[in-house]
């Protein structure tokens, strides 16, 4: 991306996300988004996208773990599939997953683990997905 991109888009979104971030653990925010912020920019964090709540209780959030070997073989070593006791809080998970049973998920993490061998990453990784259904599908 140029600069000009990347600067428009950090604009956007210095704009965008104080109005629309709901911080998933506020009690460890008391200072809301600023203080939320303020720590991302530090130490790193996640910030994830969702859709409205009102379709959440149609989505799935299968997870995958796997390890990259030292001489860059990835091996899958489980999926799950979690569910949440508040919103956007995770309270446990089904094992295996069952809702991505047509995706291969050793594809996924080969792919996602041999770039991340490139970069230097060993070890185990855990990649957390969202599936929703194809509302283009006639079924």
């Amino acid at each position: 991306m140029s600069e000009e991109i990347v600067n428009r888009l950090q604009q956007t979104l210095s704009k965008v996300l104080p109005k629309k971030v709901k911080i998933a653990q506020p009690t460890l925010y008391s200072g809301g988004w600023e203080q939320y912020i303020t720590q991302f920019c530090k130490v790193g964090g996640v910030i994830e996208c969702a859709p409205p709540l009102c379709a959440l209780n149609q989505l799935n959030f299968p997870s995958v773990s796997f390890f990259i070997e030292p001489d860059g073989f990835v091996k899958l070593i489980g999926s799950c599939d979690k569910f949440s006791g508040s919103e956007f809080v995770n309270a446990g998970c089904f094992s295996p997953q069952t809702s991505l049973p047509q995706i291969d998920l050793t594809k996924i993490c080969k792919s996602v683990g041999s770039a991340l061998y490139a970069k230097n990453v060993l070890g185990h990784v855990t990649i957390d997905l969202v599936s929703f259904p194809n509302t283009d599908d006639p079924k």
